[in-house]
């Protein structure tokens, strides 16, 4: 077992993260009654606050240097989303991110000094979205030219260990049952 890692699991979701970071995996409110409750995850080398919306603005608002907030947030299957189509079409845990993949205007709200990059993709029949937060942009890119990306690194590890098993293993585990 490594003790440089620790885990979090349910929902059919699994994650490796370094010792140290804060966590919470939980089954969004549902707005309507029809909808589906799915899974989020919310993974941080800083404190989490204890009240956040899915996309962890207030978490994002609290980042400084060196700070990585990572989000994988399940999309239910309905009428107008399916599986491996459209927005969700990428097959795979999108693990890889370089500075160049880097947006500040890739969040909800700019935050001076953060950037992000967010991927939509299918895995083992679910939809997600991976949302990464990095705070300190400028000094990650200075950062880049030296051969130094420690950040970039940390984000790309979690995301390689990210595990995301199939909607029937998932309901098993107190994960979403989407109607077929």
């Amino acid at each position: 077992m490594n003790t440089d890692t620790k885990d979090i699991s349910g929902f059919g979701i699994s994650a490796a993260l370094p010792t140290g970071w804060d966590a919470k995996l939980y089954k969004r409110e549902s707005r309507e009654s029809d909808e589906v409750a799915a899974p989020v995850l919310h993974a941080a080398n800083f404190p989490l606050p204890a009240d956040d919306g899915d996309f962890a603005t207030a978490a994002a608002e609290s980042m400084t240097i060196g700070d990585l907030l990572i989000v994988l947030i399940e999309y239910a299957p309905d009428s107008e989303l399916t599986v491996g189509e459209g927005l969700f079409e990428p097959s795979g845990i999108p693990a890889e991110v370089v500075v160049d993949d880097l947006d500040p205007t890739c969040m909800p709200q700019q935050i001076e000094g953060l950037a992000a990059v967010q991927r939509f993709f299918s895995e083992n029949g679910r939809a997600f979205c991976l949302y990464m937060v990095f705070g300190g942009y400028a000094e990650i890119v200075e950062a880049q030219l030296k051969g130094e990306e420690a950040q970039l690194e940390a984000a790309r590890s979690i995301a390689k260990s990210l595990q995301i098993s199939s909607p029937a293993a998932a309901v098993a585990e107190g994960g979403p049952r989407y109607e077929s």
